[in-house]
């Protein structure tokens, strides 16, 4: 009892991979409908449901909770994923999701508890649920290896009187790219481990793997693979395991070359034929079938874009949203655009497209961090996924695995640099683009006012020292003429509204949303090494100093709320500086006033001569 209670989430998780390769093998080889496989994943993520949140209160009871940024990631996403619903075109398929797929709002729902359950998996128990998928993945290329030697035991798919390796998945595609999932995670576990003992048995299942990727025939997962092979070699180049190259090239080539004469794929002239499709596209030469009709898919599907830009046409409404009914090109009509990204942004709106990259973005990024800990096979099999999913389509068979493998590689126990100096950046991007559109209207009303009432210049622009020392001119409405306030200024610097313009400052990367505040280069002149730590990141609209007093506290109290923050910098600190600055920003006292600027440059010279007599 007691191994279960400490395996409990393992095992619920090992639960949820089971449930999938046992659903697949029902519909694929017992006939089970495919809409009961859809039902069935509603009543699972109910489970996960209940499950997460007893989790949940566990964790915060015994304080091992912090919340993250795909923690809210993970809310926003589903949160616009109902916002897609509400003014889906059948709401009710993007709820259920289209008959013979069923991945709507309930199954996008389950693949983020997978994620957010997979997330909390302590790094010495992640091999355990690894290795279970590893070996659904060994039986899915039994079963594929059955099918194409039209084995009796086995449920047999052909295709124009070819037999399909679909595995226990309804499509050569689909079963490839599961069977890539567990390849990747094979290589990584040989490349990181170096017990010679278990180096064989390694290779060996590496090598019945790759030739479930070789059988499936699907171009997609092949050059997926051989992306992430090319990294993998300059990984043990860089780590000085050249043996560990040498064999493994020796074994994808020897696999390649015996398939290949026994006919059992075709993989090399697909390869040989997307080699020269990409040579004709680099001369601007776009044929119709490349890619067997992928670019005549997306460009149909690019067209409607415009037209379901910022909620999606609702989850798998893919079937619904041409003028003129389904996409039919020659004798198949198409449900999905077979590129998951364009699925996402035609279906779910460009802001849940940003969303889920940012999601991508941020753990990638971390597990990247983290292969000097030895967790290169973590980062592997979700960035293979991400790749190949540019050319395919997603699917309950797959789908969830990898948001399990994505989890995986989400490290909960530490806190990440990568906010700090790369997702914090991203983010700015992102949501300065989304405020200046939406502030569009905003800027031509105050603009408009300043002229009115005030007349002059609109702006305000004035040198700052920014990031590093660096100087940049900060933009701002004009509310000052001389040493007087303006009138229409006076309200604009009452409501913070002059602060405005700043956020083309944070989309150039002179500024963030959130960090110490720039000061006029006189400020820098005078700091001691230690205060211009200030200057260790980009300088914010608003921040902590700024929730904290501002104005009614003095300058070294603010210098020192701005290295906390140097030294703290975190998603979370943001996201509370954020919502503190609402309730700071009708403040009077929130105005930045000329008379201080004096006094506390007079308190900064005072301080360093005092220093320099102590000296």
């Amino acid at each position: 009892m007691k191994w279960i209670k400490n395996n409990i989430l393992n095992l619920h998780i090992i639960l949820n991979i089971l449930f999938i390769f046992m659903n697949s093998y029902f519909y694929i080889d017992r006939g089970m409908d495919y809409k009961v496989f859809g039902r069935n994943i509603i009543y699972m993520l109910v489970v996960n449901v209940v499950f997460s949140i007893i989790l949940l209160i566990i964790k915060i009871k015994r304080k091992e909770y912090k919340f993250k940024i795909y923690d809210l990631l993970i809310i926003l996403i589903s949160l616009f994923g109902l916002i897609s619903t509400i003014f889906a075109i059948k709401p009710n398929v993007s709820l259920y999701g289209f008959k013979g797929r069923y991945e709507g709002f309930y199954s996008i729902l389950y693949y983020l508890s997978l994620l957010f359950l997979s997330s909390f998996v302590k790094n010495s128990d992640k091999k355990k649920i690894i290795y279970v998928i590893i070996g659904t993945g060994i039986i899915e290329v039994i079963y594929a290896l059955l099918q194409i030697n039209d084995s009796s035991l086995v449920s047999v798919s052909r295709n124009f009187g070819s037999i399909w390796a679909n595995g226990l998945t309804s499509n050569p595609n689909f079963f490839s790219s599961y069977v890539l999932i567990c390849l990747c995670y094979m290589v990584g576990l040989y490349v990181e481990k170096d017990d010679k003992k278990y180096s064989f048995l390694y290779l060996l299942i590496i090598s019945f793997l790759f030739s479930g990727i070789l059988i499936s025939n699907t171009t997609s997962c092949m050059l997926s693979f051989l992306i992430i092979f090319i990294y993998v070699l300059f990984y043990l180049f860089k780590e000085k395991k050249i043996d560990k190259i040498i064999i493994l090239l020796i074994v994808f080539i020897f696999m390649f070359t015996t398939i290949e004469n026994f006919g059992k794929t075709r993989l090399y002239s697909d390869l040989v034929k997307t080699k020269n499709e990409a040579v004709e596209l680099s001369r601007g030469n776009i044929g119709d079938n490349f890619g067997t009709k992928r670019v005549l898919i997306w460009k149909k599907t690019l067209k409607v874009v415009p037209k379901y830009l910022l909620h999606g046409a609702g989850i798998d409404n893919y079937f619904y949203m041409f003028d003129d009914g389904p996409l039919v090109i020659g004798k198949f009509f198409y449900d999905k655009a077979h590129n998951d990204y364009l699925q996402i942004l035609v279906t779910q709106g460009i802001f849940s497209l940003i969303l889920y990259l940012v999601l991508y973005t941020v753990i990638i990024c971390r597990g990247i961090v983290n292969t000097k800990d030895k967790s290169l096979y973590l980062l592997l099999p979700p960035v293979a996924y991400l790749i190949q999913i540019f050319f395919n389509i997603s699917v309950i068979e797959v789908a969830p695995v990898f948001f399990i493998s994505l989890g995986l590689l989400v490290d909960r126990e530490k806190d990440s640099y990568v906010y700090k100096y790369f997702i914090k950046r991203v983010l700015d991007i992102v949501f300065s683009i989304i405020l200046i559109v939406l502030l569009i209207p905003v800027f031509i009303i105050i603009s408009l006012l300043i002229k009115i009432i005030d007349g002059g210049k609109i702006f305000y622009v004035q040198e700052r020292t920014g990031l590093n020392g660096n100087v940049f001119k900060i933009y701002k409405f004009k509310t000052i003429d001389g040493k007087n306030v303006l009138r229409f200024g006076n309200i604009l610097r009452n409501t913070s509204l002059d602060e405005i313009p700043q956020i083309f400052n944070v989309l150039k990367g002179d500024m963030s949303f959130v960090g110490p505040r720039p000061w006029i280069v006189d400020y820098y002149k005078l700091f001691t090494d230690e205060q211009k730590r200030r200057v260790e990141v980009r300088p914010g609209i608003t921040g902590l100093a700024q929730v904290n007093g501002r104005n009614s506290i003095d300058i070294f109290k603010k210098i020192e709320y701005d290295l906390e923050y140097v030294d703290d910098v975190s998603f979370i600190l943001d996201l509370k500086i954020l919502f503190k600055s609402i309730k700071v920003v009708f403040d009077k006292d929130n105005v930045d006033m000329d008379m201080n600027i004096k006094m506390e440059l007079k308190e900064l010279k005072n301080s360093k001569k005092n220093k320099k007599l102590l000296k």
